[in-house]
C-alpha cells in the first residue's frame, strides 16, 4: 500500500512538474501580446497560477485537484487562438448588457473591433450535458452564454454592425450542440496550433483600417481628410521645407502616398461631410490653398453632398472638450455616427481621447497632409 502512494504521489508530482513548465511556457509565448488592452491582467493570472502549484508542490501535500482544477489550458487554448487572430484590440473585455447585473467578459475583440472570440477549453461531454439538463439546477449552459453573446453584439455594433461572435472550441464538440449555437447566431470554430507567422505583427492604421471599408457605402469627410486630398502634398510635389511638419508630411508621402489611398477608398462609396466642416474647408482652402490647391479643393467638393450639421449625442456630449476634442471634431464625428457612415479622418489624437474615455468612434485614419503649395516659394526641390 505504501508502494502504491509512493508511486501516486511521482505521478502527481510530475502532474504538477508539467504544469508549472506549461506555464513558463505561456508566458514566454504570450509576450508579444503583452501591449494589448487586458493583457497584463491576463499575464497575472498565469503567474498565480503557476506561484499556486509551486506553493503545492513546496508544501509535499500536493492533491488531484491542484492538477485537475488549474486554469492554465484555458489559458493556453486563448494564447493558441491569439496568433490566429488579426488586429485585436482588446483582452478579457467588460461589455455591458441590458438586465445583466455584471459586465459580459468577452477573451478577444479583434479585426478592429468587429469580431468576439470567446475561447472554451471544458470538456464537450461536460458542455452537452450540462445543455442537457444534465447538470445542477440554474447551471448557466454553453446556449444560454451564446444567446447573452448575440444579444451583447447587437447592444454594442461596431462600424454599425454587430460583431461577429465566434465560440472557440479547444475540443471538438457534438454535432448537434455546434449546430444549435449557429441557429442562435455563433460561429463554431477550432483553429489549428499557431504557426507563429506574421499574425501579431503591427500595421499601420491605413493598412488595418482598409477592411473596414468595404462594410460601409457612405464616408464621412472631415476636413482634415479634403485638405490632404487637395494638398500639393499629395499631388506630385516634391520639395524640401524648412517647416518642420511639413517637411515631415512630405518625407512620409514619398514612402505613405495618401492620396491614392484615398482614391481607393473612396471608389464606389456616397461623399458626405456636414455644413461645419464645408465651411472650414473652404475657409482654410481661400486663405492658405495656393492657386493649384484652390482649382483641386472646387473640383473636389462637387464630389462631396453636403448636410446639415446634427445635434451631438449623449455618448459624445460626455467628452471632455480639450486640445485633443474640440467643438468642431464632435460635430464632424456626430454627423458621421447619425449618418452611420464611416468618418475619414487625420485626427488620430481625437480618436485616442475618446477611446480613453470608453468611446469608440467609427473611423478610418490616415496620415495628415498640410496645405503647402504656398511655401514651396521659400522650399527647396528635390532631386527624387
Amino acid at each position: 500500500m505504501n508502494e502504491l502512494s509512493s508511486v501516486e504521489e511521482i505521478d502527481l508530482s510530475k502532474m504538477v512538474d508539467d504544469k508549472i513548465q506549461m506555464g513558463n511556457q505561456l508566458q514566454k509565448r504570450f509576450q508579444p501580446f503583452i501591449h494589448i488592452d487586458g493583457a497584463i491582467k491576463i499575464q497575472k493570472k498565469i503567474s498565480r497560477e503557476i506561484k499556486y502549484l509551486e506553493k503545492a508542490k513546496c508544501s509535499g501535500k500536493i492533491q488531484h485537484n491542484n492538477v485537475l482544477c488549474s486554469n492554465l489550458p484555458n489559458y493556453e487554448c486563448l494564447i493558441n487562438t491569439l496568433y490566429s487572430c488579426r488586429n485585436i484590440k482588446n483582452l478579457d473585455y467588460p461589455i455591458h448588457i441590458v438586465d445583466r447585473e455584471f459586465p459580459l467578459r468577452v477573451d478577444i475583440i479583434c479585426d478592429n473591433g468587429s469580431t468576439w472570440v470567446k475561447v472554451i477549453a471544458r470538456n464537450p461531454k461536460s458542455l452537452s450535458d450540462t445543455a442537457q439538463g444534465r447538470s445542477g439546477f440554474g447551471t448557466k449552459t454553453i446556449l444560454d452564454q451564446a444567446a447573452e453573446f448575440v444579444q451583447a453584439a447587437q447592444e454594442n455594433q461596431c462600424f454599425f454592425r454587430p460583431p461577429k461572435v465566434i465560440f472557440e472550441f479547444a475540443h471538438k464538440i457534438d454535432d448537434d450542440l455546434a449546430a444549435e449555437l449557429e441557429d442562435i447566431g455563433v460561429t463554431i470554430s477550432q483553429l489549428p496550433l499557431p504557426t507563429n507567422k506574421n499574425a501579431i505583427d503591427e500595421q499601420d492604421d491605413e493598412i488595418s483600417n482598409l477592411e473596414n471599408i468595404n462594410k460601409i457605402d457612405k464616408l464621412n469627410l472631415d476636413v482634415t481628410t479634403m485638405l490632404a486630398y487637395v494638398s500639393a502634398l499629395t499631388n506630385g510635389s516634391n520639395f524640401e521645407f524648412a517647416d518642420r511638419i511639413l517637411a515631415q508630411q512630405s518625407a512620409l508621402e514619398r514612402s505613405l502616398p495618401v492620396k491614392s489611398m484615398l482614391d481607393k477608398i473612396f471608389e464606389g462609396k456616397e461623399l458626405i461631410c456636414c455644413e461645419t466642416a464645408s465651411k472650414s474647408y473652404n475657409e482654410i482652402c481661400a486663405t492658405v490653398g495656393g492657386p493649384q490647391e484652390k482649382i483641386r479643393a472646387e473640383q473636389f467638393v462637387k464630389r462631396i453632398t453636403v448636410l446639415p450639421d446634427v445635434p451631438i449625442p449623449a455618448e459624445l456630449a460626455k467628452l471632455n472638450i480639450s486640445g485633443q476634442v474640440k467643438p468642431r471634431s464632435l460635430l464632424v464625428f456626430s454627423f458621421g455616427i447619425a449618418h452611420k457612415a464611416l468618418t475619414v479622418t487625420a485626427n488620430k489624437s481625437f480618436i485616442r481621447s475618446a477611446k480613453m474615455q470608453g468611446i469608440d468612434i467609427p473611423a478610418f485614419l490616415h496620415s495628415a497632409r498640410a496645405l503647402s503649395e504656398q511655401k514651396e516659394i521659400k522650399a527647396t526641390p528635390t532631386t527624387d
